[in-house]
């Protein structure tokens, strides 16, 4: 379980990562608009493609969670007597 939600984590920052690195080499584009329309797209699917991977970590996370006894919320859960 810990394994799924780090490599989900890892393929996720590793996609946001190269995104990134795009946009900043996308000023050598800036005189082709076809080529910089194209980059633009990748960046987008790439950077989608790393929110769907922290998406299923999550997912992961909570399946361990799920399965854990419940002693305390987490931080950002109401606690029952709020």
């Amino acid at each position: 379980m810990f394994r799924m939600s780090w490599e989900h984590g890892v393929n996720g920052q590793a996609q946001i990562i190269t995104g990134m690195q795009q946009i900043i080499h996308s000023y050598t584009l800036l005189q082709d608009k076809q080529a910089l329309s194209d980059t633009v797209a990748n960046i987008r699917w790439l950077i989608a493609a790393g929110i769907r991977d922290f998406q299923a970590m999550l997912e992961e996370l909570h399946k361990l969670q799920s399965d854990l006894p419940r002693d305390a919320p987490a931080p950002d859960e109401p606690t029952p007597d709020h």
